[in-house]
């Protein structure tokens, strides 16, 4: 277990300039909102639970919507660092097939891959990660998701949640308490000691050796890892412990993102890896998911209510 880190930072900019504002997407009544962002934040995706998906092209100022008919419930989204793919993953309760769209959100194609869920896009959109709904193992895909092939080892319990590096040939996938990892792009996937309780939320740099974890359902300090997993380390620099299943880390690993409705956090961002934070504490919601750009200079959390919403970092 590596050494706490120290509380260097609290309430305010501590970590930097930034501020978050709300976006005018609107998400819907207990809906959950899955968003996923170009490698520099201007482009969005956002899918949600029930009531379909749509796109900004402009930083989350404005919205289009997108696949409505035909994909009314999603699990998750997923996209290249340039936008040339974007992945909707069906709902975990419908037997539903993974879509594509290889124009921005135009249109969109069906995958012969369902039951899958929570899916994860390389930067240059070649491969794709999804954990499964239950019953089946995680699945991948080489070519863009056009066609799909089970792991050859891995989970068959539902996915929580999952993260992968650039190339995905390192990734992530939570299945409660549990905690595992790939290092051939989801051919084999291999369960590691788990960092904390209860149901586990990930987020990883772009090579996959930062690793960030929260807890939904047990509260307690996020556990921040440097080295791929093989220790982990409390982030009481923080302030306290929490419950979250929205957490983002930039690209190089030194920005985190943790959206906590527990009194005394609100939104979180921390620019030098854990060692100091600002925060919004007024902002408590019901926080459901977060993405963010390569940089870390903009991040986007969604949350559920309502009339859900999500908020824009900057």
């Amino acid at each position: 277990m590596m050494p706490r880190m120290t509380m260097l930072g609290g309430v305010g900019e501590s970590g930097g300039p930034g501020v978050w504002s709300e976006s005018t997407a609107v998400i819907g009544n207990s809906v959950v909102g899955f968003p996923a962002m170009d490698a520099t934040g201007q482009r969005i995706l956002l899918s949600r639970s029930t009531a379909g998906a749509s796109v900004s092209n402009d930083f989350g100022v404005s919205w289009t919507a997108t696949d409505t008919a035909s994909h009314a419930s999603s699990s998750g989204a997923a996209c290249a660092a340039d936008f040339s793919l974007l992945v909707i993953s069906p709902s975990a309760v419908s037997n539903r097939y993974i879509r594509r769209s290889v124009d921005g959100g135009v249109t969109w194609q069906t995958t012969t891959r369902n039951f899958s869920v929570l899916p994860v896009v390389s930067d240059d959109g070649a491969r794709v990660l999804a954990g499964s709904n239950g019953g089946v193992r995680p699945v991948r895909s080489t070519n863009g998701g056009v066609s799909f092939s089970l792991a050859s080892t891995g989970p068959t319990d539902a996915t929580t949640s999952i993260a992968g590096s650039s190339t995905l040939d390192v990734a992530y996938i939570t299945v409660g308490a549990a905690l595992w990892k790939t290092v051939n792009n989801g051919v084999n996937w291999t369960s590691v000691a788990s960092p904390m309780s209860g149901g586990i939320h990930v987020a990883c740099s772009g090579d996959g050796s930062v690793v960030l974890c929260v807890s939904s359902t047990i509260s307690g300090y996020p556990r921040l890892s440097t080295d791929g997993g093989a220790s982990w380390s409390e982030i009481d620099s923080i302030g306290g412990v929490l419950l979250s299943r929205a957490v983002a880390v930039s690209k190089d690993g030194n920005v985190l993102v943790i959206a906590s409705a527990t009194t005394g956090m609100g939104l979180c961002v921390s620019k030098d890896r854990g060692l100091s934070w600002s925060k919004r504490t007024d902002l408590i919601r019901t926080w459901q998911r977060a993405a963010i750009s390569a940089d870390g200079e903009r991040a986007m959390v969604t949350f559920s209510g309502i009339v859900g919403g999500a908020y824009m970092y900057y």
